[in-house]
């Protein structure tokens, strides 16, 4: 795994993380409650966790409170904005053209440090795709796609919108993809040390993602978050100005899309 940028070094202090992982096994919805400090978990049947205490075993990269890599995302943020509105704007009409219901699709996400945060999309797929069956990965040829829907996931237009998410602070335009709370609470329980992902701020792309594409599985999250963690631990604008590179061969040739 060394030859493909990945470590197994340690991130985090194993003993606050294990607490951790065991208390969020369940797979339950995450909700973060500011006024008390603490993370909740819906249904209550898991204790609450003291949040502070909870993420002290995280070391956060220099980069995630440097005033000036704040700076340069929004800077490239906006500029990647004015960009692409034109493609967010065909993107948006073929929605409307091929499909009833809203063309912005919103859906929780879990952010930075654990912080819940709703997530932008334009929508590739049947209003209430997930109605009686519940939170489910997404597939190769998935038929709950609209008309339209594979090919906006295939040239990422439909990621487009989450540019918002990183001008109000919830996404860098690189790190780790952001899971759904649903999944978060089990792969925290099947993949040792998944929470330090939280370390850094969720991304538009990512290593993991130029270099493993979409992962659709338990297992072929496992060997994302090695490139994740690779990510965590080496964070440097170098590392940040390659993905950035690689992710304009992901654009123009689909790989890994679903």
């Amino acid at each position: 795994m060394r030859e493909h940028g990945i470590d197994g070094t340690p991130f985090a202090d194993e003993s606050s993380l294990g607490k951790l992982e065991m208390q969020l096994a369940e797979n339950v919805n995450l909700k973060y409650r500011t006024q008390n400090r603490a993370l909740y978990l819906e249904d209550h049947a898991i204790a609450t966790i003291d949040w502070y205490e909870a993420v002290r075993g995280l070391c956060v990269s220099p980069h995630q409170t440097s005033p000036l890599y704040r700076l340069l995302n929004l800077f490239f943020a906006i500029l990647l904005f004015v960009v692409t509105l034109p493609l967010m704007l065909v993107g948006m009409l073929l929605v409307r053209l091929s499909s009833r219901g809203p063309v912005i699709y919103r859906q929780r996400r879990v952010g930075y440090r654990g912080k819940p945060f709703i997530i932008h999309k334009l929508r590739t797929m049947i209003v209430d795709a997930e109605d009686g069956k519940g939170a489910v990965w997404a597939k190769k040829k998935d038929e709950r796609c609209i008309p339209f829907g594979r090919f906006l996931r295939k040239t990422r237009i439909d990621e487009l919108p989450q540019i918002w998410n990183v001008i109000k602070g919830d996404m860098n335009i690189i790190g780790p993809r952001p899971e759904r709370p649903e999944f978060f609470g089990h792969l925290c329980n099947t993949i040792p040390g998944y929470y330090q992902r939280l370390a850094v701020k969720p991304g538009l792309t990512g290593w993991a993602q130029v270099s493993n594409g979409y992962a659709a599985s338990v297992d072929a999250t496992k060997l994302k978050q090695a490139y994740d963690m690779y990510y965590v631990n080496n964070q440097s604008y170098a590392l940040d100005l390659r993905i950035l590179l690689k992710t304009v061969r992901v654009v123009l040739t689909g790989f890994g899309a679903h």
